[in-house]
């Protein structure tokens, strides 16, 4: 298993990416949007995935440990293969792929690549849990959840929102603002997009 890929950029063909390592070149399958920001003769460190078929070896590269998470996390799913896999991580960030599974938005799904009404109803079957679990991780009642985090999750309650809703968009406004942010402005970044997403 090959983990990951440093070397120089020798070549780039298509959406192919050829990476010189100590004198082998190894061809790497990118997404558009990663292969068009390298440079022939740059340094890189790619993240790997080895496909493995009848007629051929592949090697989808990444650029982030984290965006070959998100692909593998897709491949898992039936239906979808590497290639449309590969596509999606160029259409959407894996937050907004997980905000779209929790909430069960079957259109935003439907707008990405390769993926119709069927494949996006089995996203969501198969992911919805497993992102919600993750999400009431950051949330749980133990003594060292931040107060911060619980005053605005309290405050979200008491004007009558469910918790679905409260924890996907209060682990959105985490990620954008830090553990320590204060509690006025979690809650107002919820507000936000609970209003966006209404209207």
């Amino acid at each position: 298993m090959i983990s990951f890929l440093n070397g120089v950029l020798d070549m780039k063909r298509g959406n192919e990416a050829v990476v010189d390592v100590n004198g082998v070149g190894y061809k790497v399958l990118m997404s558009p949007d990663e292969f068009l920001s390298l440079k022939i003769g740059q340094r890189v460190k790619i993240y790997t995935y080895l496909n493995v078929r009848d007629d051929c070896i592949e090697l989808y590269g990444f650029l982030s440990f984290e965006r070959l998470q998100f692909f593998e996390t897709l491949i898992k799913i039936s239906g979808i293969g590497p290639k449309i896999a590969l596509q999606i991580t160029a259409s959407i960030s894996f937050n907004d792929f997980k905000n779209a599974v929790i909430l069960g938005d079957t259109n935003r799904l439907k707008s990405l690549p390769g993926v119709g009404k069927k494949t996006a109803q089995k996203i969501i079957l198969e992911l919805k849990d497993v992102f919600k679990k993750t999400a009431a991780k950051v949330f749980s009642e133990e003594k060292s959840t931040p107060e911060n985090l619980m005053e605005a999750r309290q405050a979200l309650e008491g004007l009558g929102f469910t918790l679905d809703e409260i924890d996907k968009f209060l682990m959105e406004a985490v990620s954008n603002f830090g553990k320590e942010a204060e509690s006025e402005v979690l809650v107002r970044y919820v507000l936000q997009c609970l209003g966006n997403q209404g209207g």
